[in-house]
């Protein structure tokens, strides 16, 4: 009887953790895919949408040759890096960032008619969905 008790012991040690080797994989492999397929449509996001605006509104004063306030719109590393009053994204806290607050207070851009309210709520959404430095 004890004979028998180790055989089918030492026999499910034996399956577990080729079974939770295999189950382990299964599950990396998933998260690896979710997350992946998120920054892509954070990347997406990013150049479909929110760069678009910076070179329709905001490039000519805030882009490669010309720095006002040394910040620079023209590409996501540079925009996170911030400026002379630092970075203008909280991000997550688009109420907290100074970009929020100059584009909602009509102070940027100053030239032209500025942003629409739906320009302005498609870079809220931005703000919120915490996009990573993988955008460029």
């Amino acid at each position: 009887m004890l004979h028998f008790r180790r055989t089918v012991e030492s026999g499910m040690n034996r399956k577990q953790p080729r079974q939770l080797r295999s189950l382990c994989v299964v599950l990396v492999t998933l998260a690896y895919g979710c997350l992946n397929s998120g920054e892509q449509k954070k990347k997406k996001f990013f150049n479909q949408e929110i760069k678009p605006l910076f070179q329709k509104h905001c490039i000519e004063c805030h882009g490669l040759e010309e720095r006002e306030a040394g910040l620079n719109l023209s590409e996501f590393r540079k925009i996170i890096s911030g400026g002379a009053s630092g970075p203008p994204i909280v991000w997550g806290k688009p109420e907290e960032s100074l970009l929020m607050e100059m584009m909602v207070g009509g102070e940027m851009p100053p030239k032209g008619n500025g942003l629409s309210s739906e320009e302005i709520s498609t870079i809220k959404q931005w703000i919120l969905l915490e996009i990573g430095p993988d955008c460029d």
